[in-house]
């Protein structure tokens, strides 16, 4: 292990680590950087971004220097400040959409329907929701 990160213990991950490495990945892929990248420029193994971003390996504050200054984002927003210095405010729901595997899928399909099936996508989403 490096001075760059901290090994998680335990059965799960801290909130906070899975919370900021959330963010990491929805700021690499808004981007529009890989792993890979975002990993040479900080430093690391792409191996460790994926541990950072699944909130595996806790993100040093030098670390989060770094990987903020190569997505051009304040550290502040990693940490939930939205909107701290002009960043980017993301819900919750949207955050939960942008980081999970099925979202991401969900959202590249859907940024190739021409609008009609858009709405219509849209409409089926509403219709499988749960209440609120």
């Amino acid at each position: 292990m490096n001075d760059h990160s901290f090994q998680v213990t335990g059965a799960e991950a801290d909130p906070v680590d899975i919370a900021v490495g959330a963010r990491i990945r929805v700021a690499r892929r808004a981007m529009g950087i890989n792993q890979e990248h975002l990993a040479q420029a900080c430093g690391v193994s792409f191996q460790q971004v994926q541990k950072y971003e699944r909130g595996a390996n806790r993100v040093s504050c030098s670390m989060l220097s770094r990987i903020a200054g190569r997505l051009e984002m304040p550290m502040s927003w990693f940490l939930g400040e939205e909107g701290a210095d002009g960043a980017l405010k993301i819900s919750p729901a949207l955050l939960k959409l942008l980081t999970s595997q099925s979202g991401q899928v969900l959202l590249d399909a859907a940024a190739a329907l021409p609008d009609d099936r858009l709405r219509a996508l849209s409409r089926a989403a509403i219709a499988l929701a749960p209440e609120a």
